[in-house]
């Protein structure tokens, strides 16, 4: 009897082992089973995540050029303004200096010439500039009055009132044209109209003034452009206001000549 227990117990020992035996190995499947499931997901985030991290990449990469390209459009518009200022600049410039042109030449009446020489031989003495138009320019001296183109005048008379050469439209050239071909030139048989020396006292002193209110005016603009420069920042700017002042200076030194030779002729004929 003893022994039929000793067996049942030994059965039901090995029973509760094999039951633990196949409980334990479905934990350990379960098991198995969740890592895998856990790994395929780990592997699922790493793709995830590689893929965002080149997402952002390029996002990057995307922001950055278009960055560059909003500061390549300022630049752009910077220039493309810079050149519409320097076109306008230009175009003042050249009003300036026909304008410049237009005053010396209404300013000439009175101007006295010191004996020129035209370009025939013929000198004119006691001359005095009386009128210069775009292509005559009326001369008073001892033997009358006279009418000249601009190729009749000397050289220095055609470089100071411009003629024959650029002044921000088409060159001006000096021809003789139909109305003024009749004009009478220089000779020995003119009429005598001497010039008494009060007279040419008086046009002395004229001319005198007339170019003393030039200096303020050239002085001025002077001052005015060096601001302008001095406030410059790009190349093109200065380099436009380097020629501006350069232009006015010289206007400058010769207005200051011409005055030299102007008050030279006032104590002349004092």
């Amino acid at each position: 009897m003893e022994g039929k227990h000793l067996i049942y117990v030994l059965l039901l020992i090995a029973l509760m082992g094999v039951g633990y035996g196949i409980y334990h190995t479905t934990e350990i499947d379960d098991a198995n089973k969740e890592l895998i499931a856990v790994t395929e997901q780990i592997g699922s985030l790493e793709s995830l995540i590689q893929k965002q991290k080149a997402y952002i990449e390029v996002r990057g990469e995307a922001v950055a050029l278009l960055t560059a390209l909003n500061i390549m459009q300022k630049d752009a518009a910077g220039i493309r303004k810079e050149i519409v200022d320097l076109r306008l600049g230009e175009e003042q410039a050249r009003r300036d200096f026909e304008q410049a042109i237009e005053n010396s030449r209404s300013n000439a009446a009175g101007l006295v010439l010191n004996d020129p020489i035209l370009p025939n031989g013929i000198r004119l003495r006691n001359a005095r500039v009386e009128k210069v138009d775009k292509d005559v320019t009326t001369i008073s001296h001892s033997e009358g009055i006279s009418k000249f183109t601009p190729d009749m005048l000397p050289l220095e008379l055609k470089e100071r009132f411009r003629f024959g050469m650029p002044i921000g439209g088409p060159t001006e050239t000096a021809t003789l044209t139909a109305a003024t071909s009749s004009v009478p030139t220089i000779t020995a048989s003119s009429l005598p109209v001497a010039a008494s020396k009060t007279d040419l006292l008086s046009a002395a002193q004229k001319q005198l003034e007339k170019l003393k209110k030039e200096l303020p005016y050239l002085e001025e603009e002077l001052k005015k452009t060096e601001t302008e420069s001095a406030a410059a920042t790009s190349p093109s700017k200065k380099f436009y206001f380097k020629n501006r002042l350069d232009s006015i200076n010289k206007q400058i030194a010769d207005l200051k000549g011409q005055m030299l030779l102007a008050e030279n002729e006032v104590k002349k004929h004092e």
